[in-house]
């Protein structure tokens, strides 16, 4: 990307302190421009406290002299409270930013009234009209890795104060997430399938995940013909496939 386009890390959720430094190091070493870290993981039947997660930071960020961008992610088991991350903003101001993912926009605007302390938050895309309306700096989530150009559209049709018409390309996004949700459990089994569908190269998938059998991908595929998004369309027509009418 030659410097015009940040390159950010997003190592896994880990139980430990000396495991999550362990990643973050790995990623700084790697170049990256912001590490994303994750709050100790509700795994099994634990859920950490408000004490054992402000502590988990208080143990990791001191040690880490580098821009990174906290994530309080539902899906790793549990919500912290909006005003803990703010916090934890305001005392360590290596922290760059918020990513929000899987968050609804009551919990941005508790966090944005929360903040003490100018920190850019970024959105899920569910709800990503009202948050970017509230003050979003912008949107993360795994479909831009598939529809770059339908999302960047929803952003200039934003930015430009088209709101109707950047609504009706939120409603496209929103029917691909939709459809894509049913083969999820997390982003790389679908982005791997439409990579397989669509003959990008490095479509592997990694163990313990598999590329579903010939019979579901090709039904995988049909569905998402018939969403009628003209960015798969040009995806397809690029690989040979046939357009329903």
């Amino acid at each position: 990307c030659k410097g015009k386009v940040p390159v950010n890390g997003n190592p896994p959720e880990q139980p430990t302190v000396r495991e999550a430094l362990r990643h973050i190091n790995l990623a700084i070493k790697g170049g990256v421009e912001v590490v994303n870290v994750y709050g100790p993981p509700g795994w099994h039947a634990y859920r950490p406290t408000d004490e054992e997660y402000v502590s988990f930071f208080d143990e990791v960020l001191p040690q880490v002299k580098h821009p990174v961008a906290l994530t309080p992610n539902p899906i790793v088991g549990y919500v912290p409270k909006a005003a803990i991350i703010a916090d934890l903003c305001y005392r360590y101001h290596q922290v760059v930013a918020v990513n929000l993912n899987n968050q609804t926009d009551d919990f941005f605007i508790e966090l944005k009234g929360s903040l003490k302390r100018e920190v850019p938050i970024y959105a899920p895309f569910p709800g990503s009209l009202h948050m970017m309306m509230l003050g979003a700096a912008g949107v993360i989530g795994g479909e831009l890795n598939m529809l770059p150009k339908t999302y960047r559209k929803y952003f200039d049709l934003y930015e430009s104060g088209n709101y109707i018409e950047a609504a009706h390309v939120y409603a496209d996004i929103k029917r691909f997430s939709s459809y894509v949700k049913k083969w999820h459990g997390a982003h790389p089994r679908w982005i791997k399938m439409m990579m397989h569908i669509f003959k990008f190269p490095g479509s592997a998938l990694r163990k313990p995940y598999r590329m579903p059998a010939a019979a579901e991908l090709q039904r995988f595929a049909d569905g998402l013909l018939r969403l009628r998004l003209s960015e798969i369309d040009e995806l397809a027509r690029a690989a040979g496939l046939a357009i329903p009418a």
